[in-house]
């Protein structure tokens, strides 16, 4: 059956068979304007995009920009990535226990049959400390 009726057509269906009565109006097909339309904003799109086409490429990079992006580099590489270590995570769970939270069970999605609170670290700090209270309370890790 054809995908274009005009504006005044009246189907009919009997049985399996679809009957269209087309009217005196011309045909009119949305898939057809459906594609310009596409188009259309293509090109549109396109065209406006020229000129802002060279702001992403690094190659243009100024002297200046190049210098601030190392600079930028350097104070990231130089201040070490760690967790905190094992006196501030002993006076978190003491201060827990001090207020009487209990911890709740796992929620999250990083943990596995076998793993220990340290296999937590690498994803989520929250995660290693609740990890760390819930086996200090508990004795035993997630299951």
């Amino acid at each position: 059956m054809d995908p274009c009726y005009s504006l005044d057509d009246r189907v009919y269906t009997v049985g399996r068979v679809t009957f269209v009565s087309q009217g005196i109006v011309g045909r009119y097909c949305m898939t057809k304007d459906l594609l310009t339309v596409i188009m259309i904003l293509g090109f549109v799109s396109s065209v406006l995009s020229v000129p802002y086409g060279r702001i992403a490429h690094a190659g243009d990079m100024t002297e200046e920009m190049k210098r601030m992006q190392q600079q930028l580099n350097e104070q990231v590489i130089s201040k070490p990535f760690d967790v905190a270590d094992d006196a501030q995570v002993k006076a978190y769970i003491e201060d827990a226990q001090r207020r009487g939270v209990t911890p709740p069970p796992y929620t999250g999605t990083h943990w596995r049959p076998g793993y220990t609170c340290e296999d937590l670290r690498r994803y989520s700090f929250r995660e290693y400390l609740a990890c760390r209270h819930y086996y200090f309370h508990y004795g035993h890790y997630y299951r």
